[in-house]
């Protein structure tokens, strides 16, 4: 799939060049889900420099360059389908997630451990101020601790390791520690991490919790 990304060419309905962006950006893991068809007419031979055969196609200047500045826009739901597994598009507002993205500056970015999820701040409050500040010294070591490297190259290996649909057993559990130790419903309960991650099991889950 990360080698097939990128634009698809036809010329007269033929498809002429696939899987490329000629060299506009790189193929990069988020990237990988992203195709875009190009038609171009039989009159833009020329224009788009297409051999004899006419298996090979190179867009000229300014539609390079238009399509560099589409390329983000084309890719983005490749991004959010990679980085977002498993959640629903249109709701992911009120999922609470574990881990909370920061971008200090342009160009830099890092995780760290949401101080605001519902697991971390019932843990924050029995605690004592002194332990409170070994448990928020401990999530900041976490969070530079992570080892993006090691996550980026087993992501790029196209075989994530997590939980699905035949671990139900291990979702329900989660679930009842989760109650047993917050204030939460069931409801609110689905909508934080790492529940929130699995949309098709919620019913199951709360079948499962009304039987318990």
């Amino acid at each position: 799939m990360r080698g097939t990304q990128g634009f698809y060419v036809y010329r007269g309905r033929r498809l002429v060049i696939w899987g490329t962006w000629f060299r506009l950006v790189p193929k990069q893991e988020f990237y990988k889900l992203t195709r875009v068809k190009v038609d171009i007419p039989n009159s833009f031979d020329e224009l788009w420099a297409l051999d004899i055969k006419k298996s090979a196609a190179y867009p000229p200047d300014a539609i390079r360059e238009r399509l560099k500045q589409l390329i983000p826009h084309f890719a983005e739901k490749s991004r959010k389908a990679i980085v977002y597994p498993g959640r629903k598009a249109n709701n992911n507002s009120s999922a609470v997630p574990l881990w909370t993205r920061f971008e200090p500056k342009h160009g830099s970015f890092s995780y760290q451990v949401n101080v605001d999820h519902p697991l971390v701040a019932k843990l924050s409050e029995s605690l004592d101020a002194s332990e409170q500040r070994h448990l928020q010294m401990v999530l900041e070591y976490l969070g530079t601790s992570l080892p993006y490297e090691a996550i980026y190259a087993d992501m790029c290996g196209d075989k994530p390791q997590e939980m699905g649909s035949d671990n139900l057993d291990r979702l329900v559990e989660m679930a009842q520690s989760l109650l047993e130790v917050t204030d939460l419903d069931v409801n609110r309960l689905l909508e934080i991490d790492p529940l929130a991650r699995f949309p098709a099991l919620h019913n199951a889950i709360k079948e499962r919790l009304s039987n318990v």
